[in-house]
């Protein structure tokens, strides 16, 4: 390669207005499909008009090798231009056999080849999408049902194949690379330009969208490998095969030929014969990253307005500012005003008491006094005069207003009084004689300032 390119080929790509050198580059592709004959001046009006704004402000004097020359027009710019080019290789300036006065510009193959690959890089680079299966399967098709082209055909999908493996290949690995870098980006921006201008637009729609619509390898996988298959196993059509490489091919003995027809046979039989295992690994690829970039820009999104997403975005800057953290925290110091923050809520107004014992009181004597069964009778006969059957079930019915069923929190307890008739109507609502029933639900609830069971009083049919 570097006996045929000019020694200082590449050094253009490093200069400093390196940029604007690539765009004269690419006026000149534009040129070159215009015109089969282009003038140096036709060129350099090209590069003034297309550049104008590029050239303007521009000094063009980024290395010694050019002698010091009138900058001052844009046309004198476009002319230093083309010399720059010339110098390094990149087009060749010849005269007319007919008038040695008029300059010509010619554009050796090695540099078409790197400035369609410098513009492949490009935004502006209409990346069109060939249908290599398709075209596969028609150049194939076609030399069958015409009995005739044999060997183009075969050429034709060997190269095909070639290009659909190369795209695979691409495919997957750059789904891997965006995935990679999407995982080390914190910027939800930085995630969303990938996504879309890079994944969905260079790779998705590009080839993988293709793969599975109009130009559908499921839908032409058999028929190739089936159109393969038969002309490898037909006598007649390999000798037709033989017959047109040997034309095609002077230089080659027939057994090169045979291995060169073998091979491309296997190669593209082959290819289709994985492909579907490779478009499985794709599929899986593609999910996975897809559920993964969603996930992402998701805790981004949620992750940009909360506390813990400002502090992250704070340590990635100390991070990414080694040897000025000192700065950098003096800067978040004179900026930032942090505080202590509290809550008050009704649980946590009350302060339990530390109860102090002090060491010098002697110890509280316990008395304990043994009831008489006469006294435990006594206090249990008043809390029955006081809360007894009748003053249940009236309170109970009272709070159902006609209602059949009643639960605890339509009780309305205002009183300790409704409090001490509600638990005990609770504990006495298996017995025959009192009109009602309970059903208990899991849980506690709180009906103003007490906690009660979640219970319901069910008036029986009949009873009142």
């Amino acid at each position: 390669m570097f006996e045929t390119l000019p020694s200082n080929f590449f050094n253009l790509l490093v200069s400093k207005e390196r940029d604007i050198y690539i765009k004269a580059l690419f006026a000149i592709r534009k040129a070159m499909r215009q015109d089969l004959y282009l003038t140096r001046d036709d060129l350099a009006k090209r590069i003034a008009i297309s550049l104008e704004d590029d050239i303007k402000n521009a000094s063009l004097e980024d290395d010694g090798k050019f002698e010091s020359e009138d900058l001052s027009s844009i046309s004198n710019k476009a002319l230093y231009i083309i010399r720059k080019l010339r110098d390094y290789g990149w087009i060749n300036i010849d005269f007319n056999a007919k008038n040695s006065f008029e300059e010509y510009v010619a554009v050796p193959s090695y540099s078409t080849q790197a400035i369609n690959f410098l513009y492949g890089l490009t935004n502006d680079a209409e990346q069109e999408y060939n249908s290599l299966v398709y075209s596969t399967y028609a150049a194939l098709k076609m030399a069958d049902s015409d009995n005739n082209d044999y060997y183009d055909a075969l050429m034709s999908a060997y190269k095909n194949t070639d290009k659909i493996n190369e795209t695979l290949a691409n495919l997957y690995y750059g789904i891997r690379s965006i995935e990679q870098r999407i995982a080390e980006h914190i910027e939800i921006n930085d995630v969303v330009s990938i996504h879309f201008n890079e994944y969905l637009s260079k790779l998705h729609d590009q080839y993988y969208h293709p793969y599975k619509t109009f130009d559908s390898i499921e839908r032409f996988r058999n028929p190739i490998m089936k159109l393969i298959r038969n002309w490898r196993n037909n006598a007649t059509i390999r000798k037709k095969l033989l017959q047109s490489a040997k034309e095609k091919n002077p230089n080659k003995k027939g057994d090169a030929l045979y291995e060169m027809i073998t091979h491309m046979f296997d190669y593209v039989y082959q290819a289709y014969d994985d492909i579907e295992d490779k478009m499985d690994i794709i599929d899986k690829k593609i999910n996975d990253y897809t559920s993964a970039t969603i996930d992402k820009m998701k805790h981004l999104v949620n992750m940009d307005e909360s506390y813990k997403g400002k502090l992250m975005s704070l340590v990635k800057t100390l991070n990414d500012n080694k040897g000025h953290e000192d700065e950098i925290c003096d800067m978040i110091v004179d900026s930032t005003i942090l505080q202590l923050q509290e809550y008050a809520s009704k649980e946590g107004l009350y302060s339990k008491r530390e109860v102090q014992i002090s060491p010098d009181l002697p110890p509280i004597e316990i008395i304990i006094e043994e009831k008489i069964g006469d006294d435990v009778d006594e206090i249990f006969d008043k809390i029955a005069q006081g809360y007894n059957t009748n003053k249940i079930k009236e309170f109970i019915l009272s709070r159902a207003e006609g209602r059949k069923e009643v639960s605890i929190q339509d009780i309305k307890i205002e009183t300790d009084e409704d409090f001490i008739l509600s638990i005990l109507a609770m504990l006495r609502g298996d017995e025959k004689e009192l009109p009602f029933k309970v059903e208990f639900d899991e849980g506690y609830l709180h009906v103003k300032n007490y906690l009660v069971p979640n219970i319901k009083f069910i008036v029986k049919e009949g009873k009142k």
